[in-house]
Protein backbone atom coordinates (compact mmCIF):
# COMPACT_ATOMS: atom_id res chain seq x y z
CA UNK A 1 0.00 0.00 0.00
CA UNK A 2 1.59 3.46 -0.89
CA UNK A 3 2.04 5.69 1.85
CA UNK A 4 -0.71 8.58 2.22
CA UNK A 5 0.13 11.80 0.93
CA UNK A 6 -1.17 14.01 3.75
CA UNK A 7 -1.67 17.81 3.29
CA UNK A 8 -2.22 19.55 6.63
CA UNK A 9 -0.35 22.93 6.11
CA UNK A 10 -1.92 26.09 5.39
CA UNK A 11 -4.26 26.76 2.06
CA UNK A 12 -3.50 24.81 2.82
CA UNK A 13 -1.11 25.14 -0.21
CA UNK A 14 0.71 25.70 -4.18
CA UNK A 15 0.68 24.96 -7.77
CA UNK A 16 2.53 23.72 -10.52
CA UNK A 17 5.38 23.06 -12.55
CA UNK A 18 8.07 23.79 -15.19
CA UNK A 19 5.27 22.37 -18.03
CA UNK A 20 6.72 24.09 -21.39
CA UNK A 21 4.21 26.40 -22.67
CA UNK A 22 2.11 25.65 -26.00
CA UNK A 23 3.56 26.31 -29.17
CA UNK A 24 1.84 29.18 -30.98
CA UNK A 25 -1.17 28.18 -33.35
CA UNK A 26 -1.32 29.99 -36.58
CA UNK A 27 -4.51 31.82 -36.01
CA UNK A 28 -4.11 35.62 -34.38
CA UNK A 29 -5.94 37.07 -32.11
CA UNK A 30 -8.78 38.98 -33.05
CA UNK A 31 -9.86 40.98 -29.95
CA UNK A 32 -7.50 43.29 -27.92
CA UNK A 33 -7.01 43.06 -24.22
CA UNK A 34 -9.61 45.29 -23.35
CA UNK A 35 -11.74 43.14 -25.21
CA UNK A 36 -11.07 39.80 -23.85
CA UNK A 37 -10.90 41.00 -20.10
CA UNK A 38 -14.66 42.38 -21.02
CA UNK A 39 -15.86 39.28 -22.07
CA UNK A 40 -13.74 37.28 -19.60
CA UNK A 41 -15.50 39.43 -16.70
CA UNK A 42 -19.13 38.70 -18.27
CA UNK A 43 -18.49 34.87 -17.12
CA UNK A 44 -18.52 35.40 -14.16
CA UNK A 45 -22.19 37.34 -14.16
CA UNK A 46 -24.00 40.43 -14.83
CA UNK A 47 -22.67 43.88 -13.64
CA UNK A 48 -25.34 44.88 -11.45
CA UNK A 49 -24.56 41.03 -9.50
CA UNK A 50 -20.75 41.71 -9.80
CA UNK A 51 -21.61 45.56 -8.75
CA UNK A 52 -23.71 44.36 -5.82
CA UNK A 53 -21.59 41.39 -4.38
CA UNK A 54 -18.96 43.00 -2.16
CA UNK A 55 -17.99 39.75 -0.20
CA UNK A 56 -18.58 35.97 -0.59
CA UNK A 57 -17.24 32.60 1.00
CA UNK A 58 -16.77 29.46 -0.24
CA UNK A 59 -14.72 26.03 1.28
CA UNK A 60 -12.16 23.68 -0.24
CA UNK A 61 -11.55 21.04 1.73
CA UNK A 62 -11.04 21.81 5.00
CA UNK A 63 -10.63 25.62 4.67
CA UNK A 64 -13.05 28.28 4.46
CA UNK A 65 -12.46 31.26 1.88
CA UNK A 66 -13.18 34.67 2.80
CA UNK A 67 -13.35 36.95 -0.06
CA UNK A 68 -13.40 41.08 -0.03
CA UNK A 69 -13.82 42.17 -3.98
CA UNK A 70 -11.70 45.03 -2.75
CA UNK A 71 -8.45 42.60 -2.72
CA UNK A 72 -8.74 41.08 0.67
CA UNK A 73 -9.27 37.52 1.62
CA UNK A 74 -9.31 35.77 4.90
CA UNK A 75 -9.10 31.85 4.79
CA UNK A 76 -10.25 29.54 8.28
CA UNK A 77 -8.75 25.79 8.29
CA UNK A 78 -10.95 23.68 10.09
CA UNK A 79 -10.74 20.60 11.80
CA UNK A 80 -13.43 18.49 13.73
CA UNK A 81 -17.06 20.35 14.47
CA UNK A 82 -16.21 23.57 15.90
CA UNK A 83 -12.10 23.27 16.05
CA UNK A 84 -10.30 26.66 14.33
CA UNK A 85 -6.77 24.84 13.40
CA UNK A 86 -5.75 28.72 12.15
CA UNK A 87 -6.69 31.55 9.94
CA UNK A 88 -4.53 33.72 7.86
CA UNK A 89 -5.75 37.31 6.88
CA UNK A 90 -4.63 38.45 3.52
CA UNK A 91 -4.40 42.47 2.44
CA UNK A 92 -2.63 43.99 -0.53
CA UNK A 93 0.38 44.90 1.92
CA UNK A 94 0.12 42.21 4.27
CA UNK A 95 -0.24 38.44 5.42
CA UNK A 96 -0.64 37.51 8.58
CA UNK A 97 -0.89 33.95 10.18
CA UNK A 98 -2.54 32.46 13.47
CA UNK A 99 -1.68 28.58 13.70
CA UNK A 100 -2.15 27.03 16.63
CA UNK A 101 0.27 29.12 19.26
CA UNK A 102 1.97 31.68 17.13
CA UNK A 103 1.15 34.47 14.91
CA UNK A 104 3.76 35.13 12.00
CA UNK A 105 3.63 37.48 9.30
CA UNK A 106 3.69 35.40 5.74
CA UNK A 107 6.76 36.43 3.73
CA UNK A 108 8.33 35.01 0.86
CA UNK A 109 6.46 32.98 -1.65
CA UNK A 110 3.60 31.87 -0.19
CA UNK A 111 2.75 35.89 0.25
CA UNK A 112 3.03 36.04 -3.22
CA UNK A 113 0.82 33.49 -3.76
CA UNK A 114 -1.96 34.65 -1.27
CA UNK A 115 -1.77 37.84 -2.44
CA UNK A 116 -2.51 36.27 -6.29
CA UNK A 117 -5.12 34.52 -5.23
CA UNK A 118 -6.91 37.15 -2.91
CA UNK A 119 -6.51 39.54 -6.25
CA UNK A 120 -7.76 36.36 -8.28
CA UNK A 121 -10.73 35.37 -6.11
CA UNK A 122 -11.86 39.51 -5.65
CA UNK A 123 -12.09 39.35 -9.38
CA UNK A 124 -14.25 36.79 -9.59
CA UNK A 125 -12.05 34.27 -10.97
CA UNK A 126 -11.99 36.88 -13.97
CA UNK A 127 -8.98 39.25 -15.96
CA UNK A 128 -11.24 42.37 -14.03
CA UNK A 129 -8.30 42.83 -11.18
CA UNK A 130 -5.43 42.78 -13.73
CA UNK A 131 -6.38 44.34 -16.50
CA UNK A 132 -3.82 47.18 -16.10
CA UNK A 133 -1.01 44.50 -15.79
CA UNK A 134 -2.13 42.76 -19.22
CA UNK A 135 -0.21 42.03 -22.37
CA UNK A 136 -1.80 39.60 -25.27
CA UNK A 137 0.69 37.16 -26.40
CA UNK A 138 -1.59 35.64 -28.97
CA UNK A 139 -3.29 32.32 -29.58
CA UNK A 140 -2.08 28.92 -28.36
CA UNK A 141 -3.18 25.25 -28.53
CA UNK A 142 -4.20 23.96 -25.23
CA UNK A 143 -5.17 20.33 -25.70
CA UNK A 144 -8.06 20.63 -28.26
CA UNK A 145 -9.00 24.07 -27.85
CA UNK A 146 -7.28 27.39 -28.57
CA UNK A 147 -6.66 29.67 -25.91
CA UNK A 148 -5.71 33.21 -25.76
CA UNK A 149 -2.70 33.74 -23.66
CA UNK A 150 -2.40 37.11 -21.72
CA UNK A 151 0.25 37.86 -19.24
CA UNK A 152 0.94 39.90 -16.02
CA UNK A 153 3.74 41.50 -14.97
CA UNK A 154 3.42 41.93 -10.62
CA UNK A 155 6.39 43.04 -9.52
CA UNK A 156 8.30 39.77 -8.26
CA UNK A 157 6.12 37.69 -9.63
CA UNK A 158 4.86 36.91 -13.62
CA UNK A 159 1.79 35.50 -14.25
CA UNK A 160 0.50 34.04 -17.48
CA UNK A 161 -3.54 33.21 -18.37
CA UNK A 162 -5.12 30.74 -20.36
CA UNK A 163 -8.20 32.17 -21.69
CA UNK A 164 -10.71 29.56 -23.63
CA UNK A 165 -11.14 31.38 -26.90
CA UNK A 166 -15.35 30.79 -27.83
CA UNK A 167 -16.68 30.66 -23.60
CA UNK A 168 -13.66 33.12 -22.46
CA UNK A 169 -13.53 31.06 -18.87
CA UNK A 170 -9.81 31.01 -17.41
CA UNK A 171 -8.84 27.33 -17.88
CA UNK A 172 -5.23 27.91 -16.47
CA UNK A 173 -2.80 30.34 -14.75
CA UNK A 174 0.93 29.18 -14.80
CA UNK A 175 2.18 31.73 -11.86
CA UNK A 176 6.07 32.31 -11.40
CA UNK A 177 8.00 34.45 -8.85
CA UNK A 178 10.61 35.42 -6.57
CA UNK A 179 10.34 35.70 -2.80
CA UNK A 180 11.94 38.52 -0.87
CA UNK A 181 14.91 35.69 0.08
CA UNK A 182 15.66 35.22 -3.67
CA UNK A 183 13.75 32.00 -3.53
CA UNK A 184 12.13 31.09 -6.94
CA UNK A 185 9.06 29.49 -7.15
CA UNK A 186 6.42 28.48 -9.77
CA UNK A 187 2.60 27.33 -9.54
CA UNK A 188 -0.73 26.40 -11.45
CA UNK A 189 -3.97 26.35 -10.85
CA UNK A 190 -6.66 25.00 -13.80
CA UNK A 191 -10.14 25.64 -13.37
CA UNK A 192 -13.15 23.52 -13.53
CA UNK A 193 -16.37 24.52 -15.08
CA UNK A 194 -18.20 27.14 -13.75
CA UNK A 195 -20.79 26.77 -11.12
CA UNK A 196 -24.23 29.08 -10.75
CA UNK A 197 -24.21 30.37 -7.11
CA UNK A 198 -27.63 33.06 -7.32
CA UNK A 199 -26.38 33.95 -10.57
CA UNK A 200 -22.55 34.58 -9.72
CA UNK A 201 -20.43 31.90 -11.77
CA UNK A 202 -17.64 30.29 -9.39
CA UNK A 203 -15.28 27.29 -11.08
CA UNK A 204 -16.59 23.86 -9.56
CA UNK A 205 -13.50 22.84 -8.53
CA UNK A 206 -9.50 24.17 -8.29
CA UNK A 207 -6.27 22.11 -9.11
CA UNK A 208 -3.79 23.27 -7.58
CA UNK A 209 0.56 22.09 -8.01
CA UNK A 210 3.70 23.49 -7.17
CA UNK A 211 6.80 22.49 -8.73
CA UNK A 212 7.73 18.98 -7.92
CA UNK A 213 5.11 18.84 -6.27
CA UNK A 214 1.96 16.56 -5.77
CA UNK A 215 -1.15 18.52 -8.04
CA UNK A 216 -4.46 18.90 -5.28
CA UNK A 217 -7.64 18.96 -6.64
CA UNK A 218 -10.36 20.60 -4.56
CA UNK A 219 -13.70 20.61 -5.21
CA UNK A 220 -15.44 24.53 -4.16
CA UNK A 221 -18.41 24.00 -2.07
CA UNK A 222 -20.86 25.86 0.26
CA UNK A 223 -20.68 29.19 -1.24
CA UNK A 224 -22.20 32.12 -0.20
CA UNK A 225 -22.55 35.35 -1.71
CA UNK A 226 -22.50 38.80 1.04
CA UNK A 227 -22.20 37.04 3.96
CA UNK A 228 -22.52 38.96 7.41
CA UNK A 229 -19.59 39.67 8.51
CA UNK A 230 -18.49 41.43 11.71
CA UNK A 231 -16.36 45.37 11.67
CA UNK A 232 -12.79 43.58 11.35
CA UNK A 233 -13.36 40.19 10.20
CA UNK A 234 -10.75 40.49 7.42
CA UNK A 235 -7.73 41.13 9.92
CA UNK A 236 -8.88 39.92 12.82
CA UNK A 237 -7.27 36.05 13.37
CA UNK A 238 -9.25 33.60 14.93
CA UNK A 239 -8.58 29.74 16.52
CA UNK A 240 -10.54 27.29 18.41
CA UNK A 241 -7.71 24.35 18.65
CA UNK A 242 -7.17 23.71 22.53
CA UNK A 243 -4.72 24.09 24.77
CA UNK A 244 -0.94 22.39 24.75
CA UNK A 245 1.13 22.11 28.43
CA UNK A 246 4.06 20.26 29.72
CA UNK A 247 4.00 18.90 32.68
CA UNK A 248 7.45 16.92 33.63
CA UNK A 249 8.37 15.23 30.42
CA UNK A 250 4.81 14.59 29.82
CA UNK A 251 2.81 16.55 26.59
CA UNK A 252 -0.84 17.06 26.87
CA UNK A 253 -2.94 18.36 23.93
CA UNK A 254 -5.89 18.11 22.25
CA UNK A 255 -7.39 16.45 18.57
CA UNK A 256 -8.04 18.58 15.82
CA UNK A 257 -8.54 16.01 13.11
CA UNK A 258 -8.63 12.89 11.84
CA UNK A 259 -8.68 11.77 8.52
CA UNK A 260 -9.33 8.33 6.98
CA UNK A 261 -7.34 6.87 4.49
CA UNK A 262 -9.74 3.48 3.26
CA UNK A 263 -10.00 0.98 6.08
CA UNK A 264 -7.16 0.55 7.03
CA UNK A 265 -5.31 3.89 7.48
CA UNK A 266 -6.08 7.12 9.39
CA UNK A 267 -4.32 10.15 10.20
CA UNK A 268 -4.92 12.17 13.82
CA UNK A 269 -3.84 15.74 14.13
CA UNK A 270 -3.23 17.16 17.78
CA UNK A 271 -2.51 20.13 18.34
CA UNK A 272 1.09 19.79 19.25
CA UNK A 273 4.00 21.61 16.85
CA UNK A 274 7.64 20.50 16.05
CA UNK A 275 8.32 23.33 19.22
CA UNK A 276 6.55 21.53 21.76
CA UNK A 277 8.19 17.82 20.71
CA UNK A 278 11.31 19.58 21.25
CA UNK A 279 10.48 21.25 24.47
CA UNK A 280 9.64 17.50 25.73
CA UNK A 281 12.87 16.28 24.79
CA UNK A 282 11.86 13.70 22.29
CA UNK A 283 14.58 12.17 20.48
CA UNK A 284 13.90 11.28 16.59
CA UNK A 285 13.36 7.64 16.42
CA UNK A 286 12.40 7.18 19.82
CA UNK A 287 9.43 5.08 20.77
CA UNK A 288 7.15 6.91 22.99
CA UNK A 289 3.62 5.64 24.50
CA UNK A 290 0.43 7.68 23.16
CA UNK A 291 -3.13 8.00 25.20
CA UNK A 292 -6.42 9.14 24.88
CA UNK A 293 -9.98 8.13 25.17
CA UNK A 294 -8.77 5.15 27.74
CA UNK A 295 -6.76 3.85 25.08
CA UNK A 296 -3.01 3.75 24.64
CA UNK A 297 -0.39 2.70 21.96
CA UNK A 298 2.95 2.90 21.30
CA UNK A 299 4.20 5.65 18.27
CA UNK A 300 7.35 6.31 16.84
CA UNK A 301 7.95 9.62 16.40
CA UNK A 302 9.98 11.31 13.55
CA UNK A 303 11.52 14.70 13.35
CA UNK A 304 10.54 14.79 9.60
CA UNK A 305 8.64 12.60 7.30
CA UNK A 306 12.05 12.55 4.90
CA UNK A 307 13.84 10.73 8.18
CA UNK A 308 10.84 8.26 8.84
CA UNK A 309 11.28 7.33 4.87
CA UNK A 310 15.15 6.82 5.71
CA UNK A 311 14.41 4.95 9.12
CA UNK A 312 12.03 2.40 6.40
CA UNK A 313 9.20 3.19 9.17
CA UNK A 314 6.19 3.18 6.77
CA UNK A 315 5.72 -0.54 7.52
CA UNK A 316 2.32 -2.28 7.78
CA UNK A 317 1.26 -1.98 11.20
CA UNK A 318 3.37 1.30 12.23
CA UNK A 319 2.03 4.34 13.80
CA UNK A 320 4.23 7.14 13.07
CA UNK A 321 4.09 11.05 15.03
CA UNK A 322 5.60 13.34 12.62
CA UNK A 323 6.33 16.76 11.59
CA UNK A 324 7.07 18.68 7.96
CA UNK A 325 7.55 22.54 7.97
CA UNK A 326 6.57 22.52 4.09
CA UNK A 327 3.25 21.26 5.30
CA UNK A 328 2.72 23.89 8.60
CA UNK A 329 4.27 23.57 11.70
CA UNK A 330 1.14 20.98 12.71
CA UNK A 331 2.32 17.29 14.15
CA UNK A 332 0.24 14.34 12.73
CA UNK A 333 0.32 10.98 13.42
CA UNK A 334 -0.06 8.18 10.99
CA UNK A 335 -1.89 4.85 11.31
CA UNK A 336 -0.51 2.91 8.31
CA UNK A 337 -2.15 -0.30 6.80
CA UNK A 338 -3.15 -1.45 10.64
CA UNK A 339 -6.61 -3.63 10.97
CA UNK A 340 -9.72 -2.53 9.90
CA UNK A 341 -11.65 -2.86 13.76
CA UNK A 342 -8.11 -1.06 14.97
CA UNK A 343 -9.03 1.51 13.12
CA UNK A 344 -12.66 1.66 13.46
CA UNK A 345 -11.97 1.47 17.13
CA UNK A 346 -10.12 4.52 17.37
CA UNK A 347 -12.84 6.60 14.67
CA UNK A 348 -15.60 5.43 17.27
CA UNK A 349 -13.71 6.87 20.20
CA UNK A 350 -12.03 10.43 18.62
CA UNK A 351 -14.22 13.80 19.18
CA UNK A 352 -13.04 17.55 18.67
CA UNK A 353 -10.64 18.64 20.78
CA UNK A 354 -10.66 15.48 22.94
CA UNK A 355 -7.69 15.18 25.01
CA UNK A 356 -4.36 13.66 24.28
CA UNK A 357 -1.45 12.41 26.20
CA UNK A 358 2.10 11.65 24.73
CA UNK A 359 4.88 10.99 27.08
CA UNK A 360 8.40 7.96 26.98
CA UNK A 361 8.18 4.77 27.66
CA UNK A 362 8.05 3.57 31.40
Amino acid sequence: MRKPYIRLGMIGLALTCGLALPQPSRAQAALGVADIVERSRQTAGSEELLASTKTYSFTTQFRRYHIDTSGRMKVVTRGMGPVIMGSVSVTPLQVLQLQLDAVTEVRGVEKMRLQFMARLAGGFFTLSSFRDSLTLEGLRDLGAEKHYVLTADLGSSRASFYVDEKSFLIRRIVLQGTGEGGERAEYEYQFGQPQDVQGLKLPQSIWLSGLGEHGNLAQVSEPTLNPPLEDGFFTRLEINAGLATLDEGTLHGNLLMHVPYGDDSLVLVPNWTPAWIEKAGFKSGETLIFQFAGQETEVSWYASEAEASSANAFRPGAKILSCDSQRGDTCWLLYYSVPPDEIKKVTDAVSPLIPLVLKRKP
